[in-house]
């Protein structure tokens, strides 16, 4: 049997060295926002064959001094182009000529979308509210469902680890995404932002397994003392959490290596995400209880 408890203050040090380098990531090269926050133009475009290789493409738009152009394909024989600038009908034509040398274009097929500086705005409002009132919820709901079990740490204590956990698991995806906008130039979009909340969910439940095993150990007896107890909790999840969590990452290794490049990055922010949780559910937020119970014991000694 593993002793989480015992060493948990070596993985309180990997996770705060993940977190310093995820920050000094954030403060030195910030958040790379996509067209969906910043505003700007979609183009999209179908071929009659098989589209061309999207460094073609590149190399072609490359030539309008566009600024910065997101290029990736979209279905079988489609192509979406996302730009910074505002499209008018000029810098429009010019841009289906610049394609359309690169391959045959479906006549008819095009579409384009203008996403105003306002529009950005309000759904970046929107996003931040939806991240806010979800980690609100998930306190006040893992406080409630262990309302029961009051001892020996309250029930609010679980959801302030839970949360502690979760807000490990954000720092993570964000650090790892900051990197890649800074070295690959990848932007932070709307599929990246909804794999950041079903992450939410996903190492929530984790840590809610973890605890009530707990719970169950508690009204059992099991253990001489409460570290005892998680620590018997905690070997008890290990494999289950394993398990799962694998068999999800499998999933979405086939979405990464066969989704195309639209849902590449979404998938691999996914499998980030449950590499995290499943690691901040078995050693972050238990045996943070674990500290919290004794820094109780030493207030009242």
């Amino acid at each position: 049997m593993f002793d989480f408890i015992r060493y948990r203050k070596w993985f309180y040090l990997l996770s705060l060295a993940v977190v310093a380098v995820s920050l000094i990531g954030l403060f030195a090269w910030g958040l790379n926002w996509g067209i969906d926050f910043q505003g700007g133009s979609s183009i999209y475009v179908e071929y009659e064959a098989e589209p061309p290789a999207l460094s073609e493409l590149r190399t072609e738009l490359k030539r309008l001094d566009l600024g910065e152009v997101e290029v990736r394909t979209a279905g079988e024989r489609g192509v979406m182009i996302q730009l910074t600038e505002q499209l008018d009908d000029d810098l429009r034509n010019k841009i289906l000529d610049r394609l359309g040398q690169a391959g045959q274009l479906v006549e008819g097929s095009y579409e384009f979308e203008i996403i105003s500086a306002m529009v950005s705005r309000e759904l970046a409002d929107k996003t931040q509210q939806a991240v806010l009132v979800s980690i609100l919820v998930i306190l006040i709901y893992v406080s409630w469902a262990f309302i029961k079990i009051n001892r020996p740490v309250p029930s609010w204590q679980y959801g302030l680890t839970a949360l502690l956990a979760l807000i490990f698991d954000v720092i993570v995806m964000l650090g790892v995404f900051i990197f890649l906008g800074h070295f690959i130039g990848l932007e932070i979009n709307v599929p990246i932002i909804t794999a950041l909340l079903i992450v939410f969910g996903y190492s929530i439940n984790d840590s809610v397994v973890v605890f009530d095993r707990i719970r169950e150990n508690l009204l059992k007896g099991v253990g001489r003392d409460y570290p005892e107890t998680v620590n018997y909790a905690l070997n008890q999840s290990l494999g289950r959490a394993f398990k799962t969590s694998l068999t999800t990452i499998i999933v979405l290794l086939f979405l990464l290596f066969f989704g195309g490049a639209t849902l590449y990055f979404f998938a691999l922010a996914l499998i980030i995400g449950i590499i995290s949780g499943t690691y901040s559910s078995l050693f972050i937020a238990s045996p943070l209880l674990v500290d919290l119970y004794q820094w109780r014991l030493k207030d009242k000694g």
